[in-house]
């Protein structure tokens, strides 16, 4: 703390004390009543208040060195719509392209409408002095959306000094969670990534989130080989499963197969049953991904 209070010091004594402008906010209420006072002896001392208490007024107001003041007054809090209004409207058409507008961390002084609305100067002096306050937001590689394969997700900073810590599960990043070092791997289903640049000064960025959802396809079911037919034992009674590379194959006679059935092996064909029957086969990829069945009728009777 130390540290960042003579940083500070040292940024701020490079700007001339006439482009500061110092911004606060400040409230009353007539229910501010005194709850005791002093009274001449052997009497009450006796006041009024208000019988229900009011919403606050609101003083939102800024000074400078000349004693310029810019200021608008309100029922209820600062919210983050009132203080871009008070910005827009009472405080920046007054400023010249030098005035540097300090405030304190205020929440509603963080909000993105606020940030859009103060990056929005174009002084490269200013700028410059200010770059080491200011952390870039973290890049994606990787655009959000839906994908049907495996992906793996890149963070970068622009400053190589930077760090960057995100989540997975949709909180709010901070500097105590994962710090990014190697591409994220993005598992099946949505997945949030919310990330934050945090600068050597311990500043931080804007948090970035994106949303990415991995949805395997099934394979399609799997061709067989011969197509339905009638055979005699003195013909090739041989059946084949084509199997696509990175699959499994799984067959049964006259019922769906599941994964507890026959394991198709390629240098061993399934030979035909005598009688009518039903070939079926399914197919399962590297993900566990389970086709339709593929099938195929065959009539097998013994050679004349």
């Amino acid at each position: 703390m130390a540290q960042k209070r003579k940083d500070w010091n040292g940024l701020i004594s490079g700007f001339k004390a006439s482009d500061l402008v110092f911004l606060d906010e400040s409230g009353c209420n007539t229910d501010m009543t005194r709850r005791y006072a002093y009274s001449l002896g052997g009497s009450r001392a006796v006041d009024s208040a208000p019988l229900s208490k009011p919403k606050n007024t609101t003083i939102l107001s800024s000074i400078q060195l000349d004693g310029t003041l810019r200021y608008t007054t309100f029922s209820g809090g600062t919210t983050v719509e009132r203080f871009k209004r008070y910005l827009e409207i009472d405080l920046l058409p007054h400023l010249n392209d030098n005035s540097v507008l300090i405030m304190d961390n205020m929440k509603s002084h963080h909000a993105k409408a606020v940030k859009n609305l103060l990056d929005s100067c174009d002084n490269d002096d200013i700028l410059n002095k200010f770059s080491a306050y200011i952390s870039k937001n973290p890049v994606f590689s990787l655009p959000e959306g839906s994908y049907d394969e495996p992906k793996t997700l890149s963070l970068y900073s622009k400053e190589d000094e930077d760090q960057i810590y995100y989540t997975t599960d949709g909180t709010d990043p901070t500097s105590s969670s994962n710090l990014y070092t190697d591409s994220i791997a993005l598992k099946e289903g949505q997945t949030i990534i919310k990330a934050v640049t945090v600068n050597k000064k311990g500043i931080t960025s804007d948090i970035v989130s994106k949303t990415y959802t991995i949805a395997y396809e099934a394979p399609d079911p799997p061709q067989i080989s011969p197509s339905s037919g009638s055979f005699t034992t003195d013909m090739d009674t041989n059946i084949y499963i084509i199997v696509p590379k990175g699959c499994r194959a799984y067959y049964a006679f006259d019922k769906k197969p599941t994964i507890a059935d026959e394991l198709y092996q390629e240098d061993q064909p399934v030979k035909m049953l005598k009688g009518t029957h039903t070939f079926y086969a399914i197919l399962v990829d590297e993900h566990n991904k389970v086709s339709s069945p593929g099938s195929a009728i065959y009539k097998l009777t013994e050679a004349k």
